[in-house]
């Protein structure tokens, strides 16, 4: 998870699924000294390599395979050997054995390219068979180029085209080493991202992730809240998939209940400044000429106080209610399940406007 959230930082796509290795071992026969370097054959087969192809170019010593037990396998079980070798450090790999040796006319190399996976299940289904006949049937499925007398100059292109052809013949036969998928995930920064419920990362505002071809479900969480939105997203091989996880979180404190009671808060500070405004104080007479009576008492929608315009005064405070309600969905205070709050305030801030229109008219 680390390394995929500072590949997101770096703005490198983020690797979602472990790519197959593709290792490279150089065997060149004992006191003879090899024509290219370990280093540059495994800067030639990168080079051989798409970059939109899930397999990883790497050394026989990083995945911990004794290049010297290859050498030592029997040359009539040599290819079941190297099999089973292999298979010990990565049951998925392929293997690519290379010698180069240096001539007076040339350079001369061989190379040797096993599907590892495909050649452990091809020898469990000839068991019982001779040793011969398992060798013969591994052999006819390996992939497997030489070249002899090859001037210096041209000996790296000429090698780089077979490792190259040997390499596509690979992704021909094997379907889940077609190209990989690409999936653009638009979200708030910051938050964790699984894939299959399996933790790869911390998104960007625009997270980019590569990843094989199929149906796979894509989620994103919130480290401080623990919001969560998942999809299911089907990625398709050399194809971009867009998908828009942006969520709403949920922040109880400003949920449009609460700006409800703001509203209903400045309803009344609205009516105590209008009534102050109006100059007049209320007061009930119960005794006394129907004259005093109405002078004396202030009713906020009488044209007496000064009022009708007062008559408006439900429909500012429906609408200072509705409108913090809209602001809370709006900016992202509340979360989908108070929208029918809000909904609410709009129905009441449309009856305030109807009652207040009437009232100022009569």
């Amino acid at each position: 998870m680390v390394i995929g959230g500072l590949l997101a930082l770096l703005g490198a796509p983020i690797v979602v699924d472990a790519p197959p290795p593709l290792i490279v071992a150089t065997a060149s026969p004992r006191g003879v000294a090899p024509v290219l370097a370990s280093a540059e054959l495994l800067r030639l087969v990168e080079a051989a390599v798409p970059d939109t192809r899930p397999l990883a170019v790497t050394t026989a010593d990083r995945v911990g395979l004794d290049v010297d037990a290859l050498l030592e396998c029997p040359l009539e079980r040599r290819l079941a050997c190297w099999t089973e070798r292999a298979a010990r450090a990565h049951p998925d790999a392929l293997l690519l054995v290379l010698s180069v040796v240096g001539g007076p006319r040339g350079a001369t190399y061989t190379g040797v390219l096993l599907d590892v996976r495909t050649e452990r299940e091809r020898v469990a289904s000839l068991a019982g068979r001779t040793t011969e006949q398992i060798e013969n049937a591994l052999f006819e499925h390996t992939i497997s180029f030489d070249r002899s007398d090859v001037p210096r100059a041209r000996l790296v292109s000429a090698l780089r085209e077979d490792v190259t052809r040997s390499v596509a013949t690979v992704f021909d036969r094997r379907a889940d080493l077609a190209p990989w998928g690409e999936l653009e995930l638009t979200t708030a920064p910051g938050w964790t991202v699984s894939v299959d419920d399996r933790e790869v990362g911390v998104t960007e505002a625009v997270t980019s992730m590569r990843l094989r071809p199929g149906t796979r479900k894509v989620a994103v969480r919130d480290p401080v809240d623990a919001d969560r939105i998942e999809r299911e997203v089907d990625v398709t091989s050399a194809s971009v998939v867009r998908l828009d996880l942006r969520v709403v979180p949920n922040h109880p404190m400003h949920a449009v209940s609460a700006w409800s009671g703001v509203g209903v808060g400045g309803l009344g500070a609205i009516v105590l400044v209008a009534a102050a405004a109006a100059g007049a104080e209320p007061t009930y007479q119960l005794y006394g000429p129907r004259e005093q009576r109405y002078a004396t008492t202030c009713d906020l929608f009488s044209s007496d106080c000064q009022g009708r315009g007062l008559a408006l005064l439900p429909l500012g405070a429906a609408l200072f209610v509705a409108g913090g309600a809209v602001a809370a969905s709006y900016f992202g205070l509340a979360d989908g399940g108070e929208y029918e709050w809000w909904w609410a305030a709009i129905g009441v801030a449309l009856g305030a406007v109807t009652y207040g229109v009437v009232a100022a008219v009569e």
